[in-house]
Formats: structure tokens, C-alpha cells, sequence
């Protein structure tokens, strides 16, 4: 079996993605003899390598430098401030020099890698006097064994955190025209990771707030120069309006569940319908969603190894669960901010509104039981090294040696947010 895909696929073309030169050749191979009619990627590592097969083979999708100004953080806020798009002030950190020019921003400020994804490494920071130990601790442990978007680049950038109401807009784009969006409401994140807490979809925010994040997405994808892709679109609802986070050159990690349930479209089969060229009629949604959903994510508090996990038999149908995954089994380890930035798993449950999908996914949640034990130079490396399907995570020594300058770091950055609430300032989005 090429992988887990096997039944999906007719044909594979074998390469190592993370080259681009050697991918690129043994596409256009298969070309020659297999014409190809699209190019589409689910994956966030592989957006920059579509967009080049895409200009390579004269594909329907996304060019290159286009693709470039959205998947690099710091070019996409640069891109934001030359077309009057709302945009944060921002620094890019290229030396520990660089970080004196940081102290002209107002804190508290975000810092983050500007190929990141999954907020690995995104860390907010509230006063000056600590930024030097979060950027320290940043270069010193930042990896691709961590987070493997960054084989793009490890460069660092800062921004003046943005307050407000996060949201994920899911759209699909034909011929400069949006066919379909959804928006769902993000969860209040744990900062200063912001570790993602869930979300809530349909969005629940006042229908003349979803139109003008509508509209400043489509504005922003206009100047871009995007016509046709399928976008998970990331921004905030802000006391001065809309403010764009992040463009997602492909579909959001989940959104073909949610949308499915909740607006009865595939996301996945019209993306490839945009990809190939075939016309993806506009969607009308009903006036009321065919259910609501709220999403959780499985967290534990601490790194260690999994101890014991006990899911219920009759959960799915108990708890009408929508989706259930669950990514760690007992012996496995899991890393979580800011040694790494991984769940135990997630789950959706429907609801009437959005507040009863809250409470039963609050009491769905509770039902699931695990434990972790922190780990120690006597933990069981065995299980937790091995590498196979089964275990998504690899455990690093090299992040167990430094597991006690994180805590530092955690205690560091808690004392200060804790001093910020004491002085009456809010930490919340």
C-alpha cells in the first residue's frame, strides 16, 4: 500500500514534497503521458508547490507570487498595508537586533514564524521586558519536527495584537465570484498560545457583521488577485470592523464535515469542480442552517505520555456525534505549548441553537476520560518513538532535555498575564 490514501487515488506519483524541483519534474513526467486536468492541495505545506505545478502545467488555481503573498505571514500584512486592507503595524525579526525596533509597537504584541500553521510557536506577549525571553526560547527550540509547514522558513515576525471576535470564512471562488461562504465562530483561545478551544458554526454574530467580513474577504481575494480556489479565511471582528488574519490557499481542517452538516454542500467535490474548470453553480443557503454545531478539541493541560483514555461505547449515538477523532492511544506521548502544539483529539455535537450544541458538547466532552503523566527521565521512550500510523507523534529528546526552561517560559509569561489582570487589563479577543 503507496498510504493510507491508496483507495482514493487510481495513480500516484511518488516524490518527496519538501522538493519541489524533484516533485515538479516527476509531475510533468506523468503529464506527458497522463494529461492532468487539475491541480487542488488540502495540505498547508504543499500550497506554494501547487501553485508552482499549477503555473508549470497553465492549470486553473492560484500563481506562484500570488500564493507567496498569502502563505508568508509577513508578506501578506505587507501586502494588506500597500492596498488600504486594515493591517496591524508589524515588525520582521531577522536578528535579536531587529527586537529593539519591536518596543515602538504598542503591547501587547503576537509573535510568529511566517510560514506557521496551527499557531505552533505563535506566542502573545504583553510586555517589553519579556519579549527577549519568548523570541530567545523561539529561535532555540523552532522545528519542522514540531510543525512541518516550516520547511518553507523559520523567519520570525511580530504584530500588535488585534482585539475582537475571531471567525473562519470558508469560501469557494469561481471566476472572481464567491459561490458559497460559511462562517463559523472561533472559541476564546488559551492564550499566550493561543491553543484552539473550538468553534461554533453556524456564526451567531449579527447579520450586518457577516456581511462586511464578507465583503472585506472578497475585497481582500480581489486585490490578491485569487479567482478561483477554495479558501479558509481567517480574520476578526473588531470595534473599528473586519480585520483579515490569514488567507488559506486550501480547505480548513474539518470544514468539509462541518459545512456538510450544518449547509448540506460539499466543499471537497466543488473545490475540485473549481480546479478542473467545471461551472460550480451559486449556492443559495436556506434561511435557517439544517442543524448547529459546536466543535471541541480534546486539550490536556500538560506534555507527558497517556496514561489511560476511556470513551464510552454508546457515545456516538448518546451523544449524537457528528465527528470523533481520536489521534493518541494509551503510551503514546503528546506535547502541548510550548514544548508542541498537539490534541489528544476533537469532536463535533449538534444542537438546536448554538447554545444547547455548547452544553451538549460540554457534557459529550465530559464523558470523554483520559489521563496524562508528565513526563520524566524514567518515562517509557518505546512505544511513544515508535513511527507508524498509528502514532502521529514522534517523541524528541532533544524536547525533553529542555522541558524545564519551558516551564520557566510558561511561569514567565503567566506571571505577567496575571499582572495584567490584576491591573484591570482584558487578555480576552
Amino acid at each position: 500500500m503507496v498510504s493510507w490514501a491508496e483507495q482514493f487515488a487510481d495513480h500516484w506519483i511518488i516524490a518527496d514534497t519538501n522538493n519541489h524541483e524533484e516533485s515538479i519534474k516527476n509531475v510533468l513526467a506523468y503529464h506527458s503521458k497522463n494529461p492532468i486536468d487539475g491541480i487542488i492541495t488540502f495540505w498547508e505545506d504543499d500550497v506554494l508547490l501547487a501553485s508552482k505545478l499549477r503555473d508549470r502545467l497553465n492549470l486553473i488555481g492560484i500563481p506562484y507570487s500570488i500564493a507567496n503573498k498569502a502563505r508568508n505571514k509577513y508578506n501578506f500584512r505587507s501586502f494588506c498595508s500597500q492596498n488600504n486592507i486594515p493591517a496591524p503595524n508589524y515588525l520582521l525579526i531577522s536578528s535579536p537586533q531587529d527586537i529593539q525596533k519591536a518596543h515602538n509597537l504598542t503591547f501587547p504584541v503576537v509573535i510568529k514564524p511566517t510560514y506557521g500553521a496551527n499557531s505552533s510557536f505563535v506566542v502573545k506577549v504583553n510586555t517589553k521586558e519579556e519579549l527577549n525571553s519568548v523570541y530567545d526560547f523561539i529561535k532555540k527550540t523552532i522545528s519542522t519536527s514540531v510543525e512541518s509547514a516550516l520547511h518553507e522558513g523559520s523567519d520570525l515576525m511580530i504584530e500588535e495584537y488585534i482585539d475582537g471576535d475571531e471567525v473562519d470564512i470558508d469560501i469557494l471562488l469561481q471566476h472572481g465570484k464567491i459561490k458559497f461562504w460559511s462562517i463559523t465562530d472561533d472559541y476564546q483561545t488559551e492564550e499566550p498560545f493561543f491553543l484552539d478551544n473550538g468553534q461554533a458554526i453556524p456564526s451567531d454574530l449579527p447579520e450586518k457583521s457577516q456581511n462586511e467580513l464578507i465583503e472585506m474577504a472578497e475585497t481582500v481575494l480581489e486585490k490578491l488577485g485569487i479567482t478561483d480556489a477554495c479558501i479558509h479565511f481567517e480574520a476578526k471582528y473588531t470595534t473599528k470592523g473586519p480585520v483579515p488574519l490569514e488567507v488559506n490557499l486550501r480547505l480548513g481542517g474539518g470544514v468539509y464535515s462541518f459545512v456538510k452538516h450544518v449547509w448540506h454542500v460539499n466543499m471537497v467535490e466543488n473545490a475540485v469542480k473549481i480546479a478542473c474548470g467545471i461551472y460550480m453553480e451559486k449556492v443559495k443557503k436556506p434561511e435557517l442552517p439544517y442543524q448547529h454545531l459546536a466543535i471541541g478539541v480534546l486539550a490536556p493541560k500538560k506534555s507527558g505520555v497517556v496514561t489511560s483514555l476511556s470513551i464510552p461505547e454508546d457515545f456516538k449515538k448518546k451523544y449524537k456525534a457528528k465527528d470523533l477523532y481520536i489521534y493518541k492511544e494509551v503510551g503514546d506521548g503528546i506535547f502541548t505549548p510550548p514544548s508542541g502544539y498537539e490534541y489528544l483529539g476533537w469532536l463535533s455535537i449538534p444542537g438546536d441553537n448554538s447554545i444547547d450544541a455548547r452544553e451538549n458538547l460540554e457534557r459529550a466532552t465530559a464523558a470523554i476520560q483520559y489521563e496524562i503523566a508528565p513526563f520524566s527521565s524514567e518515562s517509557a521512550l518505546g512505544k511513544t518513538e515508535r513511527k507508524n500510523g498509528k502514532s502521529p507523534a514522534v517523541m524528541n529528546k532533544n524536547l525533553l532535555q529542555s522541558i524545564g526552561k519551558q516551564k520557566n517560559l510558561i511561569k514567565l509569561l503567566n506571571k505577567k498575564q496575571k499582572t495584567c489582570c490584576e491591573l484591570g487589563h482584558s487578555s480576552a479577543n
